[in-house]
């Protein structure tokens, strides 16, 4: 088994299981691998390949987010008082 196998792996032994749920949406392993495999014809589409790099840009978390309620990372901040 490898990453990219395991939704269809998944899908196949339990098709109606728990997968991924968030406030908005909850995907058994059947909509897991459905999604995944939507997503990667679109990728497809766009020209990326099997052994292609695809880079992923998420967005800064806002202050409130943050753990120390600064928006740059620990080793970014300030250590001056």
């Amino acid at each position: 088994m490898t990453a990219a196998t395991i939704p269809d792996d998944r899908a196949l032994r339990d098709p109606g299981g728990a997968c991924l749920a968030d406030e908005r949406q909850a995907l058994d392993n059947a909509g897991f691998a459905a999604t995944v495999s939507a997503l990667a014809a679109v990728f497809a589409a766009a020209g990326l390949r099997p052994g292609g790099v695809l880079a992923i840009m998420l967005p800064t978390p806002s202050r409130a987010c943050s753990p120390r309620g600064g928006s740059a990372p620990p080793s970014r901040r300030s250590t001056r008082r």
